[in-house]
């Protein structure tokens, strides 16, 4: 134990990076698991309702779950990043920052985050699948 925290000591930032990586699978895990409960649970009912909004297409039933995996994915996204908000802000990069002004900085990251990855799957099967 003493050599792992001498070389936590001497590597401070390669740590920090580890650390990072490790600690971002708790987000993804819930990702996962938030998904799951919505895709098979919460929003099941809607599953063959399609739905297109913007540049948000999910009408294909068939491949990505019209609604149900548009909400899905939604909730999902914001459950993992806010999951995520928590976990690297106080045990990766241990940050006193004040609350007030972290949360709008990350609020907007989260966003463009979801809006791009709830979007992209529609449009990137469509591709890779014709």
């Amino acid at each position: 134990m003493k050599l792992i925290k001498k070389w936590i000591f001497e590597h401070p930032n390669l740590w920090e990076f580890i650390l990072f990586n490790i600690l971002s699978n708790v987000s993804t895990i819930v990702n996962f698991v938030v998904m799951w409960l919505c895709t098979g649970f919460v929003f099941s009912r809607w599953r063959q309702t399609p739905f297109q909004f913007l540049f948000f297409n999910y009408a294909n039933v068939e491949s990505d779950l019209g609604l149900c995996g548009f909400l899905s994915f939604l909730v999902a996204t914001a459950l993992a990043q806010t999951v995520n908000f928590y976990v690297q802000k106080n045990f990766v990069f241990r940050s006193n920052a004040a609350f007030a002004q972290a949360v709008p900085k990350y609020i907007c990251l989260a966003v463009v985050l979801v809006i791009v990855s709830a979007a992209l799957p529609a449009y990137s099967q469509t591709f890779l699948y014709p």
